[in-house]
């Protein structure tokens, strides 16, 4: 249930008629908790301040909807990610459109002979960065859980 806001979200944002089906991904630890104290277990997230003073943001949230909304682990992400690439998520031509949007940092050459797209986002406490091949063979989720105090992203 608590995907089904992801779904129609990410229909919304990408302007599609059909929504996505991310039941098969079997995502248990994601969620779109968009706002206040995140279910589940999780990570906490920290400011880092003066000589190493830690300040507990993990439930300091800056944005709006999605805009950190959507809690997941560094698997689920990754399997997420595998997934959008090797069309389980969108046909072809929507996935195309999202290659070439400017959402992802993009189409960067690896120097392996293939292009990677990532994108990144945070707030306070957590930065996320990941790197995903185009065939969705090869993927990387960098998760921190502290950043340098007054740090947004």
């Amino acid at each position: 249930m608590r995907l089904r806001a992801l779904d129609l979200l990410i229909a919304a944002l990408l302007g599609l008629e059909g929504l996505p089906d991310f039941e098969p991904l079997a995502l248990a630890n994601t969620a779109y908790d968009p706002q206040g104290p995140i279910g589940g277990d999780h990570a906490r997230g920290y400011a880092v301040g003066n000589r190493g003073r830690l300040r507990d943001t993990t439930a300091v949230h800056g944005g709006i909807g999605a805009e950190g909304g959507v809690v997941s682990t560094a698997e689920e992400t990754a399997h997420f990610l595998v997934s959008l690439m090797q069309g389980r998520l969108l046909g072809s031509g929507q996935l195309g459109l999202m290659k070439e949007s400017g959402f992802w940092s993009g189409g960067d050459a690896t120097g392996c002979g293939d292009v990677a797209y990532g994108h990144s986002g945070g707030g306070a406490g957590f930065k996320t960065n990941v790197w995903v091949s185009g065939d969705g063979k090869r993927v990387a989720v960098l998760l921190l859980n502290g950043r340098g105090d007054g740090v947004a992203d």
